[in-house]
């Protein structure tokens, strides 16, 4: 199954600086694109853990993308302290800050949280549901390219619909996506999309009908494990942690619905007035 490569163009890595210099990983985010006032506002998208774990190196956050030139570039992002959460649910485990960078110095593309995303419209009308082929576009910690940022690419199918709300114990119960597609460390925050290629349901009959375009279901915040814990791409330990992690792994991946970026995003007081202002003064991000 091969996949528009403007989605692996998304992905940004997430990391801290050694005190070499050197880029040490620790997790994905993504571009998000919302659309308002004629304009596009851009965001990054990641897991809140993925910050946590960051947040307790006492480092700087640290963001690895690709120029334009094909090499990778780092840079300062904002205090984990600094990004956005959910305004109704503290243990939605996603986090929004806004993002700017120069798309004539780096290569890089966004998704529209408007046009690209998994509605609810577009399940009942198209029969979405368990067996449907997805993806997801993220870091791999052991290879995660010397000169430049290499996304890999990782498949699967939904396993579940988030029809009501499952215990993921420390993040309590939510309703989520099961993905049958194992994850590892370094995926959470990764973007998950539903394949353009999938065959479709309709009337009780399988018909082969690719959509015109991939759509974003979620984002993969790591394993549904035997023993639950959130998935964590770095530790004081890391080899034995990433080890047990596969071996207790149920192979069921946890994506948190996209709608619930989108509420981060639309229904936060703050981010509504940073918009504005944004608007006012004749700012693009």
């Amino acid at each position: 199954m091969r996949i528009n490569e403007a989605i692996r163009k998304t992905v940004v890595f997430l990391g801290i600086q050694d005190n070499t210099g050197a880029f040490t990983p620790y997790g994905t985010g993504f571009v998000a694109l919302w659309p308002e006032h004629d304009r596009y506002y851009i965001y990054l998208v990641t897991a809140k853990h993925v910050l946590s774990d960051i947040k307790r190196t006492s480092r700087d956050l640290i963001g690895r993308l690709n120029s334009k030139e094909g090499k990778a570039e780092l840079g300062k992002l904002p205090a984990p302290d600094e990004w956005f959460t959910h305004p109704s649910n503290s243990q939605c485990d996603i986090a929004v800050v806004p993002f700017s960078a120069s798309p004539e110095t780096f290569d890089y593309k966004g998704v529209d949280l408007i046009k690209n995303i998994l509605t609810e419209d577009f399940i009942r009308e198209n029969e979405v549901g368990p067996g449907d082929m997805v993806f997801t576009a993220g870091l791999l910690t052991r290879h995660f390219g010397v000169s430049k940022n290499i996304p890999i690419v990782r498949s699967g199918n939904i396993a579940a619909m988030p029809d009501e709300p499952i215990d993921l114990v420390d993040l309590g119960h939510q309703e989520v996506y099961l993905i049958e597609s194992r994850s590892i460390g370094g995926l959470s925050g990764s973007p998950v999309f539903l394949s353009s290629s999938a065959a479709r349901v309709r009337g009780g009959t399988l018909v082969l009908d690719p959509m015109k375009q991939e759509r974003l279901i979620g984002v993969n915040i790591g394993l549904f494990q035997l023993q639950p814990s959130i998935d964590r791409a770095r530790t004081d330990e890391a080899e034995r942690r990433d080890h047990f992690l596969e071996m207790m792994s149920a192979g069921i991946a946890i994506v948190v619905p996209i709608q619930r970026a989108i509420e981060i995003i639309r229904d936060r007081p703050d981010m509504i007035e940073h918009r504005y202002k944004q608007y006012r003064s004749g700012e693009m991000t």
